[in-house]
């Protein structure tokens, strides 16, 4: 009788993905379809003889392991059975231009790189999945651990943030410093992972647990510049340097955000190319220049179709006195719409074109 033996092959057991996070300033690099993902904690496994997120992205920079057998130390050094494979580099990113897709970080400014715990980049450490729902800082305090509440948005009135800033509830820590409060009118994210890193860096017997949102919008405390009063002062300029009012806005003007306090416009500046006229405006609280703004305007002057020698009325305006007479065209200047004109009385006036035949002379 013939026996059939039934052999099952067996693949390989997969190893346990290795978790990794960053512990201070710095993210993880990987790429996906040619797109650079970041992240502040990741499970690594070894795919296809390379180092790659559990998830399927490749890690950068690309290493080449030849077992899933492999540690990571805290400088990011990485072996495979006790041998260097490679180092993990970390990225800077600038946290007001980070962005969030699929459970990644994204970024639209390319970043500078160092290794973990150099250039004041944080350190690698490994371990349980870090998480953002709950994390806890393992300590020995005594009591309740205390609960804090993340923040969606947060308005910061003074030039560095701080913890309490961001989170509620943030008790003994709410002075934990966090960096300079961003520009006026420009927003700055913080995620859970870098709020407890920094926690972990000044009180490392700290303990908490995470509630409300997953990251934080920090804006700074201002004023908004209405762009009407922008308009305004700019079209008084440019009355003032070419001699009349026929000045709309030639685009749009954004809201200007600035520092809070007693604000003034001054013109700085007013320059003309035909029709197209540009005035930069400075923007000072309590008398020191905060802001700058070029206020695009075009001269909407009726065009001037007079000619030298036309007869034309000429009606001079000084105050509440309106004389009208009449004059010959000596100059037409098309640029800026000026006519100069001959009154029968022998007086030469320079003044605007009001229609074909119409010059006002205002004095």
């Amino acid at each position: 009788m013939l026996n059939l033996v039934l052999l099952t092959v067996l693949a390989p057991a997969q190893a346990a993905p290795v978790w990794v996070r960053v512990e201070g300033d710095g993210y993880l690099r990987f790429i996906r379809d040619g797109r650079v993902l970041y992240a502040r904690e990741a499970p690594l496994v070894v795919s296809d003889g390379e180092l790659k997120h559990a998830d399927g992205p490749g890690f950068l920079p690309r290493l080449s392991l030849s077992s899933g057998d492999f540690t990571v130390a805290t400088d990011g050094t990485v072996r495979v059975q006790g041998q260097v494979a490679g180092r993990i580099l970390l990225a800077r990113l600038q946290e007001s231009d980070t962005q969030v897709q699929g459970g990644f970080f994204t970024s639209s400014i390319r970043p500078s790189m160092s290794p973990p715990a150099t250039d004041g980049m944080g350190r690698i450490l490994t371990g349980d999945p870090l998480s953002v729902q709950s994390s806890t800082v393992s300590a020995g305090a005594a009591g309740a651990v205390p609960q804090w509440s993340l923040k969606s948005d947060a308005l910061v009135a003074g030039d560095r943030i701080t913890l309490g800033d961001l989170v509620d509830g943030a008790g003994d820590f709410a002075d934990i410093d966090l960096g300079a409060a961003p520009p006026f009118g420009v927003k700055r994210t913080f995620d859970r992972a870098f709020l407890l890193a920094r926690l972990r860096t000044a009180a490392p017997g700290a303990q908490v647990q995470w509630s409300g949102a997953e990251r934080v919008n920090v804006v700074r405390a201002g004023q908004e510049v209405d762009p009407t009063l922008l308009v305004n002062a700019a079209r008084l300029a440019a009355r003032n340097a070419r001699g009349h009012e026929h000045f709309e806005l030639d685009g749009t003007l954004d809201p200007l955000t600035i520092a809070p306090g007693t604000a003034e416009i001054r013109s700085e500046r007013v320059n003309a190319n035909g029709a197209k006229v540009s005035v930069t405006l400075g923007i000072f609280v309590e008398g020191v220049r905060v802001a700058g703004i070029t206020v695009p305007l075009r001269d909407s002057s009726p065009a001037v179709t007079m000619r030298t020698g036309q007869t034309v009325t000429v009606i001079v305006i000084r105050g509440a006195l309106r004389v009208e007479t009449t004059g010959t065209v000596r100059r037409v200047d098309s640029t800026t719409g000026m006519v100069v004109v001959k009154t029968d009385s022998g007086a030469e006036l320079s003044g605007r074109a009001t229609s074909s035949d119409t010059v006002e002379v205002t004095s």
